[in-house]
């Protein structure tokens, strides 16, 4: 749009002011590529009773104890994380008063206390959300109902989990009940009453 009120063939300095406007849009390109590069999500990892999102702006995979955590903020795809928090209460404590005192990060998003989500799967599903609770409110059941008629599915081959995203907006995670493994998400708080 600038170049078409920049451009006359007559100016001397067109060239100059054409290779501006390609700076400008090389500039303005690269923040937007960065922009999105630290929102991404790099782990869905399970901490606490919920399922949260967390973005590469968030991460520290380099201080992962395992290797599969590692390099994490390059992948397209989350990684299933299950943040286990420290058994010894003086660690226990020191990570709440980093969280809470010193703006650190909580576990969530606390790779060193990172192990693999596929032996934790039982915790996992201890913490389902009970259908008849989530589907009490009749808007919730049908945008439920939607995505169980979209995907021919029904609601007994799902445990639902909640599912903490940007800026602390929840929604529901959908898990397959045998595998654990998580098969979509509907827009549903599960926490609205």
């Amino acid at each position: 749009m600038l170049t078409l009120f920049v451009y006359n063939p007559a100016k001397k300095s067109l060239k100059f002011d054409l290779a501006s406007i390609v700076l400008l849009q090389l500039a303005a390109l690269s923040y937007g590529v960065y922009t999105l590069y630290q929102a991404h999500p790099v782990f869905m990892t399970f901490a606490k009773d919920q399922f949260y999102l967390v973005s590469a702006r968030d991460a520290d995979p380099d201080s992962a104890k395992l290797d599969e955590y590692r390099g994490a903020k390059w992948r397209l795809k989350a990684k299933l994380a299950y943040a286990k928090p420290p058994e010894d209460a003086k660690e226990r404590s020191r990570l709440v008063e980093e969280s809470l005192l010193e703006g650190a990060p909580d576990l969530e998003a606390r790779a060193e206390y990172y192990v693999p989500y596929k032996n934790q799967v039982d915790e996992v599903l201890a913490h389902q959300i009970d259908k008849q609770t989530l589907t009490k409110d009749p808007d919730r059941k049908k945008a439920l109902q939607r995505y169980f008629d979209k995907t021919g599915s029904s609601a007994g081959d799902f445990a639902f989990l909640p599912l903490v995203g940007a800026k602390y907006r929840f929604a529901t995670l959908l898990l397959n009940k045998e595998s654990a493994m998580p098969v979509g998400v509907v827009d549903i708080d599960p926490f609205d009453e």
